[in-house]
């Protein structure tokens, strides 16, 4: 799934496998950010070598055998994404949970559910501050 962006030029991935989350979680990103979904950390990781991403939106529990925590791995090991800003967004919304994503590499961490001011909020403070 692919949408063009209007207000914006920064591209977004989003990493989700449950199709709910993912009609939801497009339907906050449509109108404002082009996006790509990827189901797993497969197709994530194809998608990210092969296009230009400004940030991925990562949940955690994709339940495939790579999960978003290898993902992130894969991401902050890879020279040429490694820079890529990764918001996690997951069902554990623990405090302890939240600080362990941020120390594996996350930038920012956001507990399902959310509204779409939250998550739009987060995206664009994100980027704004990583292209200051």
């Amino acid at each position: 799934m692919e949408e063009k962006p209007l207000n914006h030029t920064e591209r977004i991935l989003l990493v989700e496998n449950d199709s709910l989350n993912i009609d939801v979680i497009s339907k906050y990103l449509q109108g404002e950010y082009g996006f790509d979904v990827a189901r797993n950390a497969k197709e994530a990781e194809q998608l990210l070598i092969n296009n230009n991403y400004h940030l991925v939106l990562l949940d955690i529990h994709l339940g495939d055998g790579i999960g978003g925590l290898g993902l992130l791995k894969f991401i902050r090991a890879s020279e040429s994404v490694k820079h890529v800003i990764v918001i996690a967004i997951t069902a554990f919304a623990a405090m302890e949970q939240r600080d362990h994503f941020i120390q594996a590499g996350c930038d920012d961490y956001m507990a399902k559910p959310f509204y779409r001011k939250d998550l739009l909020t987060a995206v664009r403070r994100n980027l704004d501050s990583r292209l200051s």
